[in-house]
């Protein structure tokens, strides 16, 4: 009894291809190219030869699938990546503060160069030099500065709208508010 009760280990599940043939999955989704991944996977100095045999195995069934199978990942991993960076992204933007930006104090404000700065927050710079009169025939030259920066709102809301924080919830109602009434088709009346 008590060798009934001890839990056998589970076996890995055999895999339906051979070590070469998942050598050549992998080489294959080095460059989508069959003759050069049966080239480097079986190593084959004959291109006529790896054009056939490539040919052959990329008509298998089981080969088929787990290159299927493995580009499905490398998506699922790709969009995961690419979530997380439009996320951390937003975040910068979100939680971005206008006082890592400028410096300001009674004389005025005066922006912190490009290189102190994350200038991913940074929608666009307008530069206008302004001509100023200082009298009669003396003009100064300025260089007036606006900084636009994205949206923090907007940011956030994607932000929490992402994160399920705001749920929408949509009412349908008849004319002037009333309920939706409608018809059976004949023969549904004991629906």
């Amino acid at each position: 009894m008590a060798d009934k009760d001890k839990k056998k280990p589970k076996k890995k599940p055999k895999s339906k291809l051979t070590d070469k043939q998942r050598l050549f999955v992998t080489e294959y989704l080095v460059d989508m190219n069959g003759t050069q991944a049966y080239i480097r996977a079986y190593k084959c100095a004959n291109k006529s030869t790896a054009m056939v045999n490539a040919s052959k195995l990329l008509r298998n069934a089981n080969i088929r699938e787990e290159i299927n199978n493995q580009v499905d990942e490398i998506i699922d991993q790709t969009q995961q990546e690419g979530v997380l960076r439009n996320l951390r992204e937003l975040e910068t933007i979100g939680y971005s503060d206008i006082g890592e930006l400028i410096e300001y104090d009674e004389t005025g404000v005066k922006v912190k160069p490009s290189k102190e700065v994350n200038t991913r927050v940074v929608k666009a710079v307008v530069m206008d030099k302004v001509i100023v009169s200082k009298g009669q025939d003396v003009t100064e030259e300025r260089i007036k500065f606006k900084l636009e920066l994205h949206d923090k709102v907007r940011a956030l809301e994607k932000i929490g709208t992402f994160l399920g924080m705001f749920k929408e919830h949509v009412e349908v109602t008849g004319k002037n508010g009333r309920p939706i009434l409608f018809e059976l088709p004949k023969g549904c009346e004991k629906w």
